[in-house]
């Protein structure tokens, strides 16, 4: 359960983040375009059944401003059930986020990569 504190906090900040969009919205599209490339990947490894599911955590969720988490995703390792966290950004923002949020698991998706190109960048996560 998330204390008081970190509820004002991510309050605050969505507040700060909702009044930026309208100012990147360029940056705000490319972002949405990524995350719509992985999903589409991680459609596929769903229909091969490479992982069992995914979910994505909502635009400005708790787990998106707070966690830096976009994307959990469900696959199975040996016979265990596992969960695996996912940052989607560019790779100008990398650093940025690995500084922030040392503890995710990120990639960095650019516009042009082909879709096995980040379906190899997610296998690597859940290895």
């Amino acid at each position: 359960m998330k204390s008081a504190r970190q509820i004002v906090a991510y309050v605050n900040i969505k507040k700060e983040i909702k009044n930026k969009i309208p100012i990147q919205g360029y940056s705000n599209f490319i972002g949405k375009e990524r995350e719509k490339m992985v999903h589409l990947v991680l459609d596929e490894m769903k229909k091969e059944m490479e992982i069992i599911d995914f979910i994505e955590t909502g635009k400005l969720s708790y787990a998106d401003v707070m966690e830096g988490i976009d994307i959990y995703i469900v696959f199975i390792n040996g016979s265990a059930y596992k969960t695996a966290r996912l940052s989607v950004t560019g790779p100008r923002w990398m650093r940025k986020h690995a500084k922030k949020h040392p503890e995710v698991p990120v990639i960095a998706v650019d516009i042009k990569d082909p879709p096995e190109k980040i379906r190899r960048k997610i296998r690597k996560i859940l290895t």
